[in-house]
């Protein structure tokens, strides 16, 4: 079976409830180049992660915390990617344990440029061949500044919510070659009777 993925519904959206704020939205959103596998047994697929930031107020993050939560047949692997584009974004420190990921800079803010900026790629494994897959998100902290300057806590002026990536089974070629040499065979048979 070759695995096509169809769709990631509006997955995860990081919303400012007042201007002042300098984030307006967290998107997580599919990378094309991983939407296709081969096989039957366990899927594996990335979900980018995409800030943007609508330019209003300051753009600047010195720390994101969130938690993936997944049904039981996906697991979030215990990697990230920081270098892809959009504008990507620079942390000193990545981690993802349990479910839950964390970017921080212990000593300035990074930078936000207006429209999307990349934060990261999570890599996750699925068991079944298809099927629709929730992956819930919930942030535990957001803040700017830095060791120097401080920290401004952003977690209250944001909210966090998940998606479901949808995947269908496609059957591969030679699955459809093999039913016309049957066919064939069958044909041939009755033929000769």
């Amino acid at each position: 079976m070759k695995l096509h993925f169809l769709s990631l519904a509006v997955a995860l959206v990081l919303v400012c409830s007042s201007a002042s704020s300098s984030l307006a939205a967290l998107t997580l959103s599919l990378r094309s180049e991983d939407m296709q596998a081969v096989g039957p047994g366990p899927v594996s697929f990335n979900v980018g992660v995409l800030i943007n930031w609508d330019g209003n107020g300051s753009g600047a993050l010195s720390a994101i915390q969130f938690d993936v939560t997944t049904p039981d047949t996906v697991n979030l692997l215990g990697d990230v990617d920081g270098q892809a584009t959009p504008n990507p974004l620079t942390f000193d420190q990545a981690d993802v344990h349990e479910g839950s990921v964390l970017f921080f800079n212990a000593i300035s803010d990074v930078s936000l440029t207006q429209g999307d900026n990349f934060l990261t790629s999570l890599a996750f494994v699925a068991e079944a061949d298809s099927g629709d897959f929730p992956i819930g998100l919930s942030l535990v902290s957001a803040q700017s500044g830095g060791l120097f300057t401080g920290t401004t806590d952003l977690s209250n002026d944001l909210t966090l919510t998940g998606g479901t990536l949808r995947v269908t089974a496609v059957p591969e070629p030679s699955a459809f070659a093999l039913l016309g040499v049957i066919g064939l065979a069958a044909f041939q048979r009755r033929r000769f009777v």
